[in-house]
Order: structure tokens, then sequence, then C-alpha cells
């Protein structure tokens, strides 16, 4: 059966395992779908010290209901004159996971054939499925909504990759034989904000505050402990 939750429900629940830190990202990639909207998100392997299999899961943003494209638009695309439209849905930010590392499931399963344009590698640092949990929350945080022409999948996917491969010094590797582009529908190139350092600063804070959350959480755990031993 396949798992799927909100990035920020997923965030709750990988803060409560033991062992989170050590679930290592093994790597990223940046795919494409190459049919209908041409969907991105990104594909996720994880490895944990104890166990041979890497776990799987994907990484996308929709929007959380049927909407007309219209209503998608940013208002500075609606022409003068024209009725304000209304606030746009909310994202729809989603980990989904493989329940038997079955790739094709939540793939090809989820959005069709798809290509990979790029993939990010750690040989030096390597990010835990807390930290990449904690940046998929802060992402979602910055533009909790969706709209067409600048906070759609291309920007989320695109965002959490970029921040990602900064903050860890990770290896990128462009697949050169892919005809597809990234942020792109159909060859028109969308234009993207760069939120690449605000989400960096972002996900840093957020992550430092998570951490000393943990270590007053562990603190408060252990004073019965001291207390009896006095």
């Amino acid at each position: 059966m396949i798992l799927r939750s909100h990035v920020k429900d997923w965030s709750t629940d990988v803060r409560a395992l033991p062992d989170a830190v050590l679930c290592i990202v093994k790597s990223i990639e940046l795919r494409k779908a190459v049919e209908s909207k041409q969907h991105e998100y990104l594909l996720v392997r994880v490895c944990h010290p104890n166990s041979a299999r890497l776990a799987v899961f994907i990484v996308d943003r929709c929007p959380s209901s049927k909407v007309s494209i219209r209503r998608l638009m940013p208002s500075q695309s609606i022409p003068s004159g024209s009725c304000s439209p209304s606030s746009p849905p909310a994202a729809s930010d989603t980990v989904t996971i493989s329940p038997d590392g079955d790739e094709s499931q939540i793939t090809v399963g989820q959005h069709g054939p798809s290509e990979t344009l790029s993939t990010l590698t750690f040989p030096v640092l390597h990010p835990t499925i807390l930290d990449l949990s904690t940046l998929l929350e802060v992402v979602n945080s910055h533009a909790p909504f969706y709209t067409i022409e600048e906070y759609q999948c291309y920007w989320y996917a695109g965002a959490a990759y970029e921040v990602i491969k900064l903050e860890f010094n990770a290896t990128e590797t462009v697949n050169a034989s892919t005809k597809l582009k990234h942020a792109s529908y159909k060859g028109y190139l969308l234009k993207q904000e760069d939120t690449t350092p605000a989400l960096q600063k972002e996900f840093v804070a957020r992550r430092n505050l998570y951490a000393k959350e943990c270590k007053g959480q562990q603190t408060a755990r252990d004073a019965p402990l001291v207390a009896v031993r006095s």
C-alpha cells in the first residue's frame, strides 16, 4: 500500500523518530513527467545503517483542489478592468512512500513516464531524513499556496533541490540525453523567483530551532534519572 502524507505532518512524524538522524539521504533526482502537464517532482533514496534496502519516496506539489486556470493566475496577470480572482488554493505538498522500494509504483504509477533532469549525490556532507523533512516543511511555509505562474510544482521541486545542493555541497549530475528542461511547460520556460537564499536561511534557522527543542526534551527526560541518582 502506497503511503502519502503532507510534508508538515511528515516532518512532525520524522522528528518523533529516535533514529531519524541515522537515516541518510543517498540521492535526490529531479524528475519531469514526459506527458500531460509535464509535472516535476523529486525522487529520493534513503538508507539506514541497519538495513541493506533503500527506502524510496517522491516529493511533489499539486493544487489542493481542481480549480480553473484563471483562479490560479497571480493578480498581476489578470487584465485591467477584470474582477479580482479569489485567493489561490492551498498547495498540496506531499511525500509519497513506496512500501517495498518499488520506484515504478510511485513514479510511473502516479505521474506516468518521466525522465531524470539531474541527480544530487553527497560525497562529503550527508543530509539526514530529519534535514530533508525540515527543508520540505520550510519550503511549504514560504509559499503555502499554488499559482500556475509562480508557486507550482516546478518551483517547489526546484527550490528544495537547490537548497539541499548548496547546503550540503552536493555533486550534481545533469542528464545530457534528455531534451526536457526544468521549469518549463511544453517548451515554454516559466519565470521563477530566486528564493534559494531566503529559503536557505529559513532552513538553517528552523533546523537549529528543532535541534534546540530536541535537546530540551532530552534534558527533561533525563531529569528524573538525575534526581534518583542524587
